[in-house]
């Protein structure tokens, strides 16, 4: 509260940097001649992505969403001209988020949701976990992505055109060309029906 005093009228925005605080004063920087260097994966890391992700899911729950909203739907994607496509862009539903964190925290989360008080964790073990947050009836939803899925998505909230978005994925992904279409046919189909998209233009 100190290094980030409230500069909301709310506070349910209290927490806003939290989780840089706990980057900026994690205790493996101390002693750096650096301090801007990043110090290797570990267990400050886990505890950053963690607050992340409920940080996430507290304003997705709290923000704006699409319960009074008409968003894409399949058969709107299917019906779009496939000589007009690439040029096009998506909109996202205001709701959705996405991170990109260092641990599995989405697993652990959902473990210790479940969880009774005489269970103990130990700290998962670093691997890289791609996630869309996202509300849908009022219920906040989680979705793990592979990284040429996030990397898709990103690019399309970045404003880019479909076609644009897709060749960001595709240098990252090691499918071939027949295979990488077919993939996101089905992905787009279950985006939509996940209500990702609100607009297309």
């Amino acid at each position: 509260l100190q290094e980030h005093p409230s500069r909301s009228y709310t506070l349910s925005r209290l927490g806003d940097r939290f989780s840089q605080y706990l980057d900026d004063t994690r205790p493996d920087r101390e002693g750096t001649n650096q301090p801007d260097a990043r110090p290797a994966v570990g267990w400050p890391d886990f505890l950053i992505d963690l607050a992340t992700l409920e940080w996430t899911i507290d304003q997705v729950f709290d923000g704006p969403g699409i319960e009074n909203m008409q968003t894409l739907q399949v058969q709107d994607l299917i019906d779009i001209d496939p000589q007009q496509w690439p040029a096009m862009r998506l909109t996202l539903a205001p709701c959705v988020r996405l991170l990109h964190l260092r641990f599995p925290v989405n697993e652990y989360y959902t473990t210790a949701r479940k969880a009774t008080d005489d269970m103990e964790f130990e700290t998962p073990q670093p691997r890289e976990c791609f996630l869309v947050v996202t509300r849908r009836d009022y219920i906040v939803r989680r979705h793990e992505v592979t990284a040429t899925q996030f990397t898709l998505l990103h690019s399309l909230t970045q404003g880019e055109t479909i076609e644009a978005a897709i060749t960001a994925a595709a240098t990252i992904c090691d499918l071939d060309d027949d295979a990488l279409a077919s993939q996101l046919r089905q992905w787009f189909a279950i985006w939509a029906g996940s209500q990702f998209f609100l607009a297309i233009e």
